[in-house]
């Protein structure tokens, strides 16, 4: 009887295997992660097959009333008269989006990855509460996942103070997942339809550098005015009718900004297979004449990134890479790690910027092109996660945005070929374990 139990086991998990190896082969369009994908499934038996169904299988197809408010966004249509300002820190980003919804008069769209339940979160839920009680609709969208990060989670008070708020695909795993994909990374604050919030910062009071707490976080964010507000709106109205089932108004097409600056907005994620954000990027280092400065939390490029940032500077271009020297993601550093002797060698300069722990993303080339937003490079920011992100052709903008950059290259430190050369082999075949894990980072 044993014998028989333990033939039947081995056979499902054949047949699982099978179906499972299949549908990687046919489906994932990365010949290494299906590689790794069929590796596990064979080498564990039975866990293996169910590991994929779990995390290897995209299933979250939009809607079709989610998809029809995206239409007017799929052909990433440029608008004139756009003003985008940089606003560094929580320190000066936090007032500023809580003063347009203490001004709000009719609509308050709210999207984050992490909201926190700590005194930045306590701010923003008690804005939005007045706003409510002004009779402002107020509609919060926050991730499952990054609603874990503060217990209890802010969702049950901002629902207790008349919020409304929708997790975004809500998780039977009871904690936070750093790691976790398929996650709505997107951060949004529309208001009146008019003036919009944008870039890389969560909601929590690390990130008010005033503060001096024990773990702090620079962060970067932009307020915008101008008709790309039009289409900030049109993504939130699309990711809350997915999350809620609600249709919201169109919304109408705001007046040009202050600014005379073009821009477009990109956005990507597991439910669209051309990966808009990884291309929009690759794209604006391939068009680079001179000058391409990255600054980012997450950079684990894959062979596609290598290849354009190693290409543009063979022909040139100076490429500078700014990371933090000391990341919150231990995994996510030794992988970055193990792609870095390529670049160096190539000449393209990357630099460690020291303490706070930097999560600004940004992206400057030439002079004229800037790229702002919420994602990072990685795979899970170029299809694993839903992002946003806005290109932005304003001289202005981008000169003050150098400035910025200059400001972190003067206190940063350069790694070397020789700082690589130097490692230990323990911590080589560390750095290189992880970045096996690539695909899924």
């Amino acid at each position: 009887m044993e014998g028989s139990w333990l033939t039947v086991l081995w056979w499902t998990h054949a047949v699982a295997a099978v179906v499972a190896t299949g549908h990687a082969t046919l489906v994932h369009r990365q010949a290494r992660g299906a590689a790794l994908w069929i590796t596990l499934i064979w080498m564990v038996p039975w866990l293996g097959p169910l590991l994929y169904l779990l995390l290897g299988v995209n299933r979250i197809p939009r809607p079709a009333r989610a998809r029809r408010l995206l239409v007017e966004l799929s052909d990433f249509h440029w608008s004139e008269g756009n003003e985008v300002v940089p606003l560094v820190g929580g320190d000066a980003a936090y007032p500023a989006m809580i003063d347009a919804i203490e001004g709000a008069r009719e609509s308050v769209s709210l999207s984050t990855y992490i909201f926190d339940d700590d005194r930045a979160g306590a701010m923003f839920r008690d804005a939005l509460t007045r706003a409510v009680r002004r009779g402002v609709e107020v509609r919060v969208l926050v991730d499952a996942i990054g609603a874990q990060y503060s217990r209890p989670p802010i969702i049950t008070s901002l629902r207790a103070h008349g919020v409304t708020t929708a997790r975004f695909l809500p998780t039977r795993m009871p904690w936070r997942w750093p790691y976790a994909n398929l996650r709505n990374h997107r951060k949004l604050l529309v208001v009146d339809d008019r003036l919009g919030f944008i870039g890389g910062m969560n909601i929590r009071e690390s990130c008010m550098l005033s503060w001096e707490l024990p773990r702090p976080t620079r962060d970067l964010h932009f307020s915008v005015a101008g008709p790309i507000v039009r289409d900030m709106a049109l993504l939130f109205a699309s990711d809350w009718a997915f999350s809620t089932g609600e249709l919201l108004a169109k919304p109408p097409l705001p007046a040009p900004g202050g600014g005379g600056g073009r821009a477009r907005l990109v956005y990507g994620g597991p439910d669209r297979a051309d990966e808009p954000i990884r291309w929009s990027k690759l794209a604006a280092v391939v068009r680079a004449a001179s000058r391409v400065r990255i600054m980012t939390p997450y950079f684990v490029p894959d062979e596609d990134v290598v290849t354009a940032l190693c290409a543009a500077a063979s022909a040139g271009v100076q490429v500078q890479i700014i990371l933090p020297s000391v990341n919150n993601l231990r995994l996510v550093a030794w992988a970055s790690r193990g792609t870095w002797l390529p670049l160096l060698a190539r000449g393209i300069e990357l630099r460690l910027s020291p303490p706070p722990f930097e999560h600004t993303k940004l992206m400057v080339i030439d002079d004229d092109l800037a790229i702002i937003g919420s994602s990072n490079w990685d795979e899970r920011s170029f299809r694993l996660n839903f992002e946003c992100d806005i290109e932005c052709r304003d001289e202005a903008l981008v000169a003050s945005l150098r400035r910025l950059l200059d400001e972190r290259v003067a206190a940063s430190r350069e790694v070397t070929l020789d700082d690589l050369r130097r490692r230990s082999l323990a911590a080589v075949l560390r750095d290189r374990t992880a970045w096996l894990a690539l695909p899924y980072l």
